[in-house]
């Protein structure tokens, strides 16, 4: 069961890793699209919207309904969800805190930031209960050993929430930083300093980890030479291995090659520890005593991402989205406002494409991607602000640029989910054929495992020559995996064991190609027979002699 958990890790953590991180891209594009309607400030025309609707006039000016992007700012609206503006306390009551203005806002400061603590609370007690309630509870009743890079330790998926946090929470503040209201300006200017401090020892941090406790080792220049090279070397053990039995390379098994080259060769680089990490967890130092330790775990989702030369990108986009919250609220002229985030979305997307931070070949072209699309949809809005297109060609820009945005990250996401499913799949076979026998299915484990005993022996002669091939020597250790599927049933509680025994009673897990007894714990009659499937010797079940002796008959022979 071990091995079959490290199977999964290692078949489908490529994919894994690159589908969380488009999920976190699918998550800043739709962050992007609900701060874009709010371009240009308390003098922009969805800001003169919003105060139309607050005062509930009449119809509004000719000027107004010119002027105004009715179907951006609904967007925009619409969208406010994903910077965590869920609860607006000044609706809550209009007296505690005194401030009109913020009872209609779309991001209000005391309700963004209560639910971003609540955020975070909820994913360190998720963390907390999954190390030590629901994988002890799965290795211990499943079977099933979870690596522990799978999980990581504190702050690995705390500081990841909280850069998906800070868009949303520094433009709360500065929105009500803009508000006017004591009751929001005072907290708001003492908010600015504590939202950089989180970003400031991330800093120290990585800076430190980086330096001394990792080490990143990239790959050859260049996507088509990686490519080629990995491509080389998997079809050239591919022909060798089947060769050696008188056969070719089929154009399926070439295509699928291209495939598994091409994902391969996306990464330009990897991340190795460095530094001595103890092999048990009681062994080494907590967070408090050594932030630094085990760092790979620790950082990883904050830095694993980029190459070397960009390990600080998560700090230039906790730092972009601190500038462009407070900006948003703060600067009241809608063509400066819109003007200074035309200037950091060009910032960024100079950034993207000269520095390519991404390790992953594929997610430098996502990134580049909605670097492009969202420097179009914010240099359309400045030139709207400035007069110089006109509302509908604004309103459609935005549309579609927000939602060509989107396809990059979401057709890699769709693969990488496809992959992983897959994957899963294929390693946790062990797992399906004990489910099948606890159902009382039989006859479909001792098919299974006759066929996983064929597969083995049909590829065990090429096995010598081709040894080091690990991913091709999956299917034949998913097959051996399967073999050594043992069923245990304790109290109605089936199990996956990974050692052999010869004892009975038949709680304990059979050995090799003898079946366990499905009846009783009396030890089998010593004269096996054999089967129609080659090499498969069955001892007879001494359940059927127990029947025999009470006079009954078998349903099916032995």
């Amino acid at each position: 069961a071990t091995a079959t958990a490290s199977s999964i890790s290692s078949s489908t953590g490529g994919s894994s890793g690159a589908g969380m991180a488009n999920v976190f891209n699918i998550v800043g594009q739709g962050q992007f699209v609900a701060i874009a309607g709010k371009v240009g400030g308390d003098g922009s025309p969805q800001a003169r919207r919003r105060r139309r609707r607050r005062r509930q006039a009449g119809e509004p000016t000719a000027e107004e309904k010119e002027a105004d992007l009715e179907s951006t700012g609904d967007l925009s609206d619409g969208l406010s969800w994903t910077n965590f503006h869920v609860f607006n306390a000044a609706s809550w009551d209009d007296n505690f805190l005194d401030c009109f203005p913020m009872s209609a806002a779309s991001a209000e400061m005391y309700g963004t930031v209560l639910f971003a603590v609540i955020v975070l609370i909820a994913v360190f007690v998720g963390r907390l209960l999954m190390v030590f309630f629901v994988l002890p509870f799965a290795e211990a009743n499943i079977g099933i050993a979870v690596p522990e890079d799978m999980v990581g330790e504190f702050p690995a998926w705390e500081f990841k929430i909280l850069e998906t946090e800070f868009l949303g929470v520094s433009e709360a503040v500065g929105v009500a930083l803009g508000s006017g209201c004591n009751s929001y300006l005072i907290v708001a200017a003492l908010l600015v300093p504590v939202l950089c401090y989180p970003a400031y020892k991330l800093f120290m941090w990585l800076r430190a980890g980086v330096m001394s406790r990792v080490q990143y080792v990239p790959n050859e220049k260049g996507f088509m030479k990686r490519y080629r090279r990995v491509y080389r070397e998997r079809f050239g053990k591919e022909h060798r291995k089947l060769a050696k039995q008188g056969k070719q390379v089929g154009v399926f098994k070439t295509v699928f090659l291209a495939v598994v080259s091409l994902a391969e060769a996306r990464e330009r680089g990897e991340w190795v520890v460095t530094e001595d990490v103890g092999k048990d967890p009681k062994d080494r130092k907590s967070f408090r005593e050594d932030p630094l330790g085990n760092f790979l775990a620790r950082f990883s989702t904050v830095f694993e991402d980029f190459t070397q030369a960009a390990w600080w990108f998560t700090l230039w986009n906790l730092m972009r989205g601190l500038l462009v919250g407070v900006l948003l609220g703060t600067v009241t002229s809608s063509i400066i406002n819109s003007g200074l985030m035309a200037t950091i979305y060009c910032s960024d997307l100079l950034v993207e494409l000269f520095i390519q931070p991404q390790n992953d070949a594929f997610d430098c072209f996502t990134n580049q991607w909605q670097s492009i699309t969202r420097f179009i949809q914010i240099s359309t809005l400045a030139a709207f602000m400035n007069g110089s297109v006109t509302p509908a060609f604004t309103e459609a820009s935005n549309l579609v640029f927000s939602f060509v945005g989107f396809i990059p990250s979401m057709t890699a996401v769709f693969g990488s989910a496809g992959s992983l499913i897959v994957g899963a799949l294929g390693s946790l076979g062990p797992l399906l054929v004990a489910a099948v026998a606890a159902v009382g299915l039989g006859d479909c484990l001792d098919a299974t495992i006759a066929a996983g005993d064929a597969l083995e022996s049909s590829t065990s002669e090429s096995s010598d020559e081709d040894s080091g091939d690990e991913y091709f020597d999956q299917d034949s250790a998913v097959a051996r995996d399967m073999v050594s599927a043992q069923l245990i049933v304790k109290g109605g509680r089936a199990s996956a064991a990974s050692s052999f025994s010869r004892g009975y009673p038949p709680s304990q897990p059979y050995h090799s190609r003898q079946l366990p007894s499905p009846y009783g714990g009396a030890p089998p009659p010593h004269q096996p027979f054999q089967m129609p499937s080659p090499g498969l010797v069955i001892s007879p079940s001494p359940g059927y002699a127990n029947m025999a002796r009470h006079g009954l008959s078998p349903n099916r022979p032995p």
